[in-house]
């Protein structure tokens, strides 16, 4: 039997919804981010210096505001008889604030979540973010036959360390699952109806939005009130090699096109269909050694997730 053990520097790292930004709650469950490789919170703090008329020196230095900002590695679990702690379960908080179901799009706003990392079995010793909103997530991969990772990144209200547990009241950890993990391996991509999986050497697969921190708390006017998400870009980066310029070009054009990635698990998957994509500006390859290990990057205007069934 395999544990589903949280990296090298944790031994947990769970998430909850909140109710209200900034809230963490004490019923519910605290759902794990399988596999977690690295987890990496950096609190913030913006200071205003006082500096007197004729002073070369600030006299001191005034805290005025704090946040924190977070990036959590992970490799992407597929499994049959635990869907709950497939990938889209915390991927979704970047997409939209509607419910969690088979099917969703990009939605302008988002919720946001309480995460927790216990950093050892041995000791009590724990990392609470409240307020957590997510601002970058990136699905990577070597190519055919490697592990697909995840890589998040976001923004907390206020990061906390110390020896209390942050699961709280009623509220309850998610149990690990009782047999093997699977980790996410082959995946498909389509870019205009053609597959192009077997023929690329790696790819990455991003979601970015724009945060900003808005507000004063009305208990505590160091900390932000909300934060809102403003603006939101995907993207799809590839690395391949191409045999001929007349190759590229075949495949770099001014058309708009859709892509499938389709990351399948053993009882089925998700595939995210990317609609209204363009090519970024490439300079032209001068030399054939300039044609291998090429990479090309297309933005998106769209975006769907579903079931693969």
């Amino acid at each position: 039997m395999s544990e589903l053990r949280a990296g090298y520097d944790v031994v947990e790292c769970v998430y909850i919804e909140e109710p209200t930004f900034g809230t963490t709650p004490t019923s519910g469950t605290w759902k794990p981010i399988a596999l977690v490789t690295n987890f990496d919170p950096r609190p913030r703090t913006i200071y205003k210096e006082k500096i007197g008329v004729g002073r070369q020196l600030p006299s001191k230095y005034v805290r005025v505001k704090r946040y924190a900002e977070f990036t959590i590695n992970h490799e992407l679990l597929a499994k049959e008889t635990s869907p709950e702690y497939e990938w889209t379960q915390i991927w979704y908080y970047i997409i939209t604030n509607a419910a969690y179901g088979s099917t969703f799009s990009l939605g302008k706003r988002l919720k946001t979540l309480s995460i927790g990392a216990k950093l050892d079995l041995s000791t009590d010793e724990y990392w609470l973010l409240k307020g957590c909103m997510l601002n970058r997530y990136e699905i990577a991969s070597g190519g055919v036959d490697q592990v697909v990772t995840g890589t998040i990144e976001g923004v907390a209200q206020l990061a906390d360390f110390s020896e209390t547990d942050y699961v709280t009241g009623t509220a309850t950890r998610q149990a690990n699952p009782s047999s093997d993990y699977i980790k996410h391996g082959d995946c498909e991509i389509t870019i205009a109806g053609n597959d192009i999986y077997d023929s690329i050497n790696s790819w990455s697969f991003v979601i970015e939005r724009t945060i900003e921190r808005k507000g004063k708390n009305a208990s505590d006017g160091t900390l932000y009130r909300t934060f809102v998400p403003t603006r939101c870009d995907i993207s799809l980066r590839i690395n391949r090699d191409f045999d001929s310029t007349t190759e590229l070009n075949q495949f770099l054009n001014d058309t708009e096109f859709t892509a499938v990635l389709k990351i399948p698990s053993e009882s089925g998957g998700r595939q995210i269909t990317l609609s209204g994509g363009k090519w970024q500006e490439l300079s032209s390859p001068h030399r054939e050694i300039d044609l291998i290990d090429l990479t090309l990057t297309a933005r998106f205007t769209g975006l769907s997730v579903e079931t693969i069934s």
